[in-house]
This record gives structure tokens, C-alpha cells and sequence, in this order.
């Protein structure tokens, strides 16, 4: 066992025997996604099960990217590692029908994923009596899975063993952990971790403050744990307008490059990530978005914040924190998304908003602003607005010149749901 690299606890979830479904719940940093790799390399030797036999399922294409280095470290294939609605598409196409069916959206057309998955359980509900595709599955990021999808898994595999953090639920038609043990027949979770290992007290701190109930954000807290010694305050920036907040984030990027930073910048939507991409060029910084990331290179990336699940870098940005920003998201979900943004970061977090349009979540902050817990910096006055203007507006997200046919492409494929990811594994810990 790789005692090097795992706690006791992390160790006793790759070890779980695999005569019963399991589930493992612990939180951002406490190295689930590590364990399930692990347990994928264990149960595949124990069970003799070759690469067709098990199957890894993670949320989004950027989280595959992200641990395909310690994948390939534990000898576990590409094959074996995907998304679940990419594996539901491949099984349509491959026993229900030839064509996915699509739905239209304000992105153009898209598979319609909720339509797929019902279909492919009926399909499987009919073949109840052929064996199991798989010996056992894995599955990351379980709360975010309906109950179709966990119907699915029931059927296709002899054991599943699933990891939850049910305050990283991004998305509404996801499943509880009370949900999941039922379908999966689980009386209870089989491993809870009690740390987290990803980085500075600070940044933890400001994370803490986007969960809503008191008692998880206590407990929460008390399991963060950390050896870093750098301890750097997190920093919440009001611009006076976009184009103050475009010419800080440029500060900030080439600031934390030139410290040697792996940098991911969260925008609240794909359109956001293209238009920042085109600005962020034409200052002279290069930049990765979901589909040209490269996580051996220390280009910025950049991706909303569903893609940043399961992700840990060095610097977490998270600009346009505005209300016009995420449109009619419900509050409570722009605090879960704002949890997931801010705890991805193991030393640093930069926030920014306009004084106009400031995000109304931000209002959490105020008391770690009194403690000394976070940096507010408020716009100086002195620039003129014909300064700014001249740099260039990579806020101007409705300009033509931004969206050919390609772009717009790229959005809708982006967020119809497989998403990304960036950094080393192993930093988990």
C-alpha cells in the first residue's frame, strides 16, 4: 500500500473489501479522488479484473485530464477513466439507438443528457437478467449524480463504490447522501475522512464562509488541517468598473506567474471564459481554457466553476463576483459554487466585484474583513477613464469579434456538462 503518500484513514477506504456497495465522504483536500485511483488499482488486482471490466467515473473532462499523471502512475489505462455522460452516450449509441437525442438550448444544440440516461436505464431495466458489465465502478463527485444515474450504476456493476461531499452539490437535480445509500443500498457511509490536507488557514477560513449551516462550517473548519508554513490573506477587490477590475486581474496574473503559481481563474459561465481568454491575450499572457488544457505547463486556466471540482492549485481567481454575473442562479447555489471556487486553492484566493454591481454573497465576508482574515482593497480614483478604455474591453462579452461560429461551438459543448480540471495529484496531500 502507498503509505507514503496516504493517511490511515485514506488507506482503510482503498482497502474496503468489495462484497457490498460503499460510499466515502469527506471534504475539499482530504484526497478522495487519490483513494478512489488507488482502490482502482487494488480492486483490479484483486479481482483480475482487465481494463474492459472497471470503470473510474468522474464529473467532468477536466478532472480526467487533471489525474491522468497518477493514473498512468498506477498503471490504470486512459480507457478506464471517464465521465459518466460520456460513458451513457457511448451505451446509446452502442445498444439503444444511433443518433443521441439533442435538445435546443440559447447554445445551439446539445445532447440532451437527462433524456440519454433515461433511456439507457431502460435498456438496462430490460436486461436485468445478463451479467454485469463491470466487476466494480468508482465513482467521484456522487452527489452531483441523480437518481437515474445512480439507478444506472446499480445495474451495471457488481460493486460501486462512490466518494460524496455533499456541500460541493453544484447542481440542483443532484442526489443526498441519504438518496445514494438508498439506491445503492448502503446502510451507512463506510469511511468518513476527517482532514483536509490542501493548504493555507486562511484560505479554509474564507471557504468556511459560503457554507450555510453553522454546524458543518464548525465542522469543517476543525477538520482542515495543514503543514504550510507561507500563510498569504486572501484579497477581495471593488473595482470602480470593468475595466478597473480587467487591469487588477491582469496585475494579479502576471504578479503570481512571476512567483511561479499554478493559476486557475473561475468565471461564472463559458461565455465569460472566452471573452477574459481574448483580453488576457492581447496583454501578452498566455492562457489555457477547457479545451486546450495542458496540465504540465503553468499557463493560467481558465473554466467555470463546475470544472473546477475536484482541482487544486496554487491560486485561485475568481473575478466578475457580480450579480448580473450568474443571472438568476438562487442564492443558494451561488454560495455552493463560491465554496468550491475558493476551497480549490491550496496558498492564495483573489476575488473581485464592481462597487455597482457587487455580488450580495460577498456580504459574508465583512466579518473576516474585521478579523484581519481577508484583505478588502477598494479602486484608487486616480485613473481616468480614457486609460482604461484604451486597454481594451475583455469584459465586452456581446462583441461579434469575440463569438465566430467556432466560439460559440466551444461554449455549448463546454457547458453542456463534461468539463476540466489542473495541477498534481499528489498535492492533494
Amino acid at each position: 500500500m502507498p503509505e507514503n503518500y496516504l493517511t490511515v484513514d485514506q488507506v482503510r477506504a482503498v482497502e474496503l473489501d468489495a462484497s457490498k456497495n460503499r460510499a466515502i465522504v469527506g471534504g475539499p483536500g482530504s484526497g478522495k479522488t487519490l483513494v478512489l485511483l488507488y482502490r482502482a488499482a487494488l480492486l483490479s488486482k484483486q479481482l483480475g479484473s482487465p481494463p474492459d471490466r472497471y470503470r473510474m467515473f468522474v464529473f467532468t473532462r477536466v478532472l480526467r485530464s487533471y489525474i491522468a499523471s497518477a493514473a498512468r502512475f498506477l498503471r490504470i489505462p486512459d480507457e478506464c477513466i471517464c465521465t459518466f455522460d460520456s460513458w451513457c452516450r457511448e451505451y446509446y449509441l452502442g445498444n439503444v439507438g444511433r443518433r443521441v437525442p439533442t435538445i435546443q438550448s440559447d447554445r445551439g444544440r446539445q445532447p440532451d443528457f437527462e433524456l440519454i440516461r433515461r433511456e439507457v436505464l431502460m435498456h438496462l431495466q430490460q436486461k436485468l437478467m445478463l451479467p454485469a458489465l463491470y466487476d466494480f465502478v468508482l465513482v467521484d463527485e456522487a452527489q452531483d449524480l441523480d437518481a437515474t444515474a445512480l439507478q444506472i450504476l446499480s445495474l451495471v456493476s457488481r460493486h460501486v463504490t462512490v466518494c460524496i461531499d455533499q456541500k460541493q452539490q453544484i447542481y440542483e437535480k443532484g442526489s443526498s447522501v441519504d438518496t445514494i445509500n438508498s439506491i445503492l443500498g448502503i446502510p451507512k457511509p463506510s469511511v468518513s475522512f476527517l482532514g483536509a490536507y490542501r493548504g493555507c488557514p486562511y484560505v479554509a477560513r474564507l471557504a468556511s464562509e459560503f457554507i450555510d449551516d453553522a454546524a458543518e462550517r464548525s465542522q469543517f473548519l476543525r477538520q482542515t488541517k495543514t503543514v504550510q508554513e507561507g500563510r498569504q490573506v486572501p484579497v477581495l477587490y471593488r473595482a470602480r468598473d470593468g475595466y478597473d477590475e480587467k487591469d487588477r486581474l491582469i496585475q494579479v496574473v502576471k504578479s503570481r506567474l512571476n512567483q511561479g503559481d499554478r493559476i486557475a481563474i473561475l468565471f461564472p459561465s463559458q461565455r465569460h471564459v472566452f471573452g477574459f481568454a481574448t483580453g488576457l491575450a492581447e496583454a501578452g499572457i498566455e492562457v489555457e481554457t477547457p479545451d486546450t488544457i495542458d496540465f504540465s505547463t503553468q499557463k493560467p486556466k481558465l473554466m467555470p466553476y463546475p470544472s473546477a471540482k475536484g482541482l487544486t492549485v496554487d491560486s485561485i481567481l475568481m473575478p466578475r463576483l457580480i450579480n448580473r454575473g450568474f443571472g438568476h442562479m438562487s442564492e443558494a447555489r451561488i454560495t455552493r459554487w463560491l465554496f468550491v471556487g475558493s476551497s480549490r486553492a491550496s496558498r492564495w484566493v483573489f476575488m473581485s466585484t464592481t462597487e455597482a454591481d457587487s455580488l450580495s454573497a460577498l456580504s459574508r465576508l465583512e466579518p473576516l474583513a474585521a478579523e484581519g482574515a481577508i484583505e478588502v482593497q477598494v479602486s484608487s480614483s486616480a485613473n481616468d477613464d480614457g486609460a482604461h478604455h484604451a486597454s481594451g474591453d475583455v469584459l465586452g462579452l456581446s462583441q461579434s469579434r469575440l463569438f465566430d461560429g467556432q466560439d460559440a461551438e466551444k461554449c455549448a459543448a463546454s457547458d453542456a456538462q463534461d468539463d476540466d480540471g489542473y495541477g498534481d495529484l499528489l498535492d492533494l496531500l
